[in-house]
């Protein structure tokens, strides 16, 4: 078999390229809409799903749906874990970059939907490569 011939798939994980944070996600917010979107922006890596898709046409480009805001799909989803939850920017975040409050404590259930729906269908999806 030679293996020069033989391409490697190649897969780019872009987690928090998006600022999408849908209207039923924004009840939890405790600031306003405005609030919501420049702090989406402000923790987002901007245009990193457009630059992998040009920099490799060829690639599968895995890239979470949401804002990190709503749901960061890099962070451990066990609070007990993950070290950023300390400061509420943990797999649900709670407080924005300069570690003002920006989001009620969600309830369980609400934590459960994001984490079922979009936590673990993007990193389920991303292992399958």
């Amino acid at each position: 078999m030679n293996c020069a011939n033989r391409k490697t798939p190649l897969v780019i994980h872009v987690p928090h390229a998006s600022v999408e944070v849908p209207g039923w996600a924004r009840e939890p917010f405790l600031v306003d809409h405005q609030g919501v979107l420049e702090e989406a922006s402000i923790s987002a890596d901007l245009f990193t799903d457009r630059l992998a898709q040009e920099a490799w046409p060829d690639a599968d480009i895995v890239a979470a749906e949401l804002s990190r805001i709503v749901v960061d799909v890099e962070r451990y989803s066990d609070d007990a874990i993950e070290e950023m939850a300390a400061v509420g920017r943990g797999v649900i975040y709670t407080h924005d970059h300069l570690g003002n409050r920006i989001k009620r404590n969600l309830l369980s259930s609400e934590r459960e939907y994001l984490l079922r729906n979009y936590y673990l269908k993007h990193v389920l999806f991303h292992l399958a490569f």
